[in-house]
């Protein structure tokens, strides 16, 4: 029975659970706010430099574009990126960092999906543009969960512990995947 307890060969009913232990929100441990605040970062670094790699890729996905028009599917990401980073900063203060860094992770990822199924180098660069906007929201809240996440006393070590997270995952691209052939993009002419 799940509403009602035997006690004596009696059924009583089930003890009450008070109201506030069903209103209370858990808040995450420093641990599991740094691993998801530092893999966001990581998503937003790497990306940046990625497609350095998968460029080769990209230029015989799109052979009829020049390489000037093919620069700008790297550019345009850490142009929009750098632009916004401060004031998705601020953003993040005014709206709310978990809000801002979820915003930013489903836009990021969400563009991503799309770069990935795009047909013209036009909708790629359009679509980088939107991945560098989710980077922008979620790179400086994701360090603003850290802050927040951190007791006083720990919170530069934290800081420290994302810092070089994102500083290790940019010097060796995806933990050192077997094969970069996870960026290359999907088409129809391959």
């Amino acid at each position: 029975m799940t509403d009602a307890h035997v006690r004596g060969g009696l059924i009583t009913a089930a003890p009450a659970l008070p109201v506030e232990w069903l209103s209370k929100r858990r808040e995450p441990t420093a641990k599991a706010v740094l691993l998801v605040a530092a893999f966001g970062a990581f998503l937003a670094f790497l990306d940046s430099t990625i497609v350095n790699v998968a460029f080769p890729d990209i230029q015989r996905s799109f052979p009829d574009s020049s390489i000037s028009s093919l620069s700008w599917v790297l550019n345009a990401y850490n142009i929009v990126f750098a632009a916004f980073l401060v004031a998705a900063g601020r953003l993040a203060d005014l709206l709310g960092r978990r809000r801002m860094f979820v915003t930013g992770v489903v836009l990021f990822t969400v563009a991503s999906v799309a770069c990935a199924a795009t047909s013209t180098v036009g909708q790629l660069i359009g679509f980088r543009v939107v991945q560098g906007l989710g980077a922008a929201l979620l790179v400086p809240a994701s360090l603003a969960l850290v802050v927040q996440g951190f007791s006083p006393a720990r919170r530069a070590h934290g800081i420290a512990l994302w810092g070089a997270a994102a500083a290790r995952w940019c010097r060796r691209p995806a933990g050192g995947l077997p094969s970069w052939s996870i960026c290359r993009p999907v088409s129809s002419r391959s």
